[in-house]
């Protein structure tokens, strides 16, 4: 019978031409890309020179069958097919039908070197590459750790995730490395580039001062009603005088904090000074 589309299978199968092929489950595909690797051989193209992908082992052990089986039908059948058949059955080995990642590790293998690779590279078991994935997030984390010392967005990045939550951005980081990048780019091209740690630490001090400064009742009344014979009071005090400036005045002659800024200036600018106050006062006014 001709089926409806043979015109297209005879385009496709024709090695003169480059062709995608696209067809649901079950259509031919295989019969297809058979027919169309004995047609090279026919064409005398050398099977090394011939190179076959597929997904699965198993669809590519099936295609190297089908076609062994195409050349030994050929021969049985005419002149032409017996003499290919004689010139290619000691070479059988060189009909070679690979998967997309055993052709990707074949070439790794051949260029090492060129692939920044050990020569003596192996390829990871699937059951070791979680282990692989905790060594590189460790190895990185511990990269971070020391250029953080000199790297204040870095620091500020780290103190924010935790190490907890640092791991797991890497891992995750890790599972999508061929996007990641590109992502990233697209995302800090719409960052404000005068957004450094330092700059963000100044404004949110500043909004926080401007805040408290606001309610500047309710600030002075807490300080001249509260129990000033109460260590852990006078330390709070001393903190809210060194996260908002107008506050030191409010406070009993002597208590200021030594570095105070004097009112109506910016909030204190150190901020291992500033974190620590914040920490006291979150412990002092947030009990649960």
């Amino acid at each position: 019978m001709q089926s409806a589309d043979a015109a297209a299978r005879e385009r496709a199968v024709d090695p003169r031409r480059n062709v995608v092929l696209e067809a649901s489950a079950g259509t031919g595909k295989t019969t297809v890309l058979v027919t169309r690797y004995l047609n090279l051989l026919r064409a005398g193209v050398d099977p090394a020179h011939i190179l076959a992908m597929t997904f699965t082992r198993q669809a590519a052990a099936e295609m190297r069958a089908r076609i062994i089986e195409g050349l030994r039908a050929e021969a049985a059948s005419s002149g032409d097919g017996r003499a290919r058949w004689r010139a290619l059955r000691d070479r059988l080995g060189e009909i070679s039908i690979s998967t997309v990642d055993a052709f990707c590790l074949s070439l790794l293998r051949e260029f090492p070197l060129e692939a920044d690779l050990d020569p003596g590279f192996t390829v990871a078991d699937e059951t070791e590459i979680p282990a692989l994935v905790r060594q590189a997030g460790e190895h990185a984390l511990a990269v971070c750790g020391r250029l953080a010392r000199d790297d204040a967005e870095l620091a500020m990045l780290l103190a924010q995730l935790g190490p907890w939550r640092a791991r797991t951005a890497l891992r995750h980081l890790l599972g999508r490395r061929l996007v990641v990048p590109r992502a990233f780019r697209r995302f800090l091209a719409g960052t404000p580039r005068d957004l450094t740690a330092e700059a963000a630490c100044l404004r949110a001090a500043a909004a926080l001062a401007d805040r408290l400064t606001s309610r500047a009742a309710d600030v002075r009344r807490f300080l001249e009603d509260g129990p000033h014979d109460q260590a852990r009071f006078g330390i709070a005090a001393r903190d809210l005088a060194l996260v908002c400036p107008a506050a030191a005045s409010w406070l009993p002659d002597g208590d200021s904090p030594a570095g105070t800024p004097a009112a109506d200036s910016e909030p204190a600018a150190d901020p291992a000074r500033l974190a620590a106050a914040l920490d006291r006062l979150r412990r002092y006014f947030l009990t649960a």
